[in-house]
């Protein structure tokens, strides 16, 4: 088990702030986008999700196409934080999500610490 940072980036007109939204136990990073698409984050008073379109295919730099999906595209960037062009209308203000890994091989003794103060979350 891993333990991954979510990061939130809100760009708005008159300003932009990052923040971590929580950390996550998870076994790989496919797992972190699972958590992300199908997660409300009630705890946070807000919804979100990713921002790109599930059914477009992104620019994949070794290929040099674009036939990436956009879960393919996510996983080989940990998150959208690196891609402007999901800016589009500001108006309301944008989120973009990422990860960053903090540490493997979380001990199971270290994880149910994490969990019980609820430090993190455990997908």
């Amino acid at each position: 088990m891993n333990l991954y940072r979510i990061i939130s980036s809100h760009y708005s007109p008159k300003d932009s702030f990052t923040s971590t939204l929580c950390f996550l136990l998870a076994e790989n990073e496919e797992q972190i986008y699972d958590f992300v698409k199908n997660c409300s984050y009630d705890q946070f008073n807000e919804s979100i999700n990713w921002c790109g379109d599930e059914d477009e295919l992104y620019w994949n730099e070794e290929t040099e196409e674009e036939d990436l999906t956009h879960k393919e595209w996510v996983l080989l960037n940990q998150g959208e934080l690196e891609c402007d062009d999901f800016l589009t209308d500001l108006y309301y203000g944008q989120t973009l999500i990422g990860w960053e890994l903090i540490n493997e091989d979380i001990a199971e003794n270290e994880q149910l610490i994490l969990t019980n103060l609820k430090v993190a979350i455990k997908v």
